[in-house]
């Protein structure tokens, strides 16, 4: 038998998805350029902060558990932070495809 590479570990824990195997011999190969690099560490920080903005700012304490009316109520009062926090969730999850993707 032969003997796993950490690439060939790594690429069975997420179910040895060609795009994810690939992306990773191309990091541990040394195929990325610094470019990559630094964009794929640009969309990672970017998925870090506009997460802690949607949950810790835009939406905390807007949800009032069994009361839907006062829920509401503090959606329409903070109306522009909600909206942002909207925005920020879909940057996140724009970020968040592109980052192991490789680029």
């Amino acid at each position: 038998p032969r003997s796993l590479s950490a690439i060939d570990v790594m690429a069975g824990e997420y179910g040895a998805v060609p795009a994810v195997e690939e992306s990773l011999r191309s990091v541990v190969e040394g195929r990325v350029g610094a470019f990559e690099t630094f964009v794929g560490g640009v969309l990672y920080l970017l998925v870090i902060v506009a997460g802690i903005y949607a949950e810790g700012v835009a939406r905390n304490g807007l949800g009032v558990a069994g009361d839907d009316g006062a829920t509401a109520a503090n959606i329409r009062a903070a109306g522009a932070t909600y909206r942002v926090g909207l925005f920020a969730d879909l940057v996140r999850a724009a970020s968040s495809s592109r980052c192991p993707a490789g680029l």
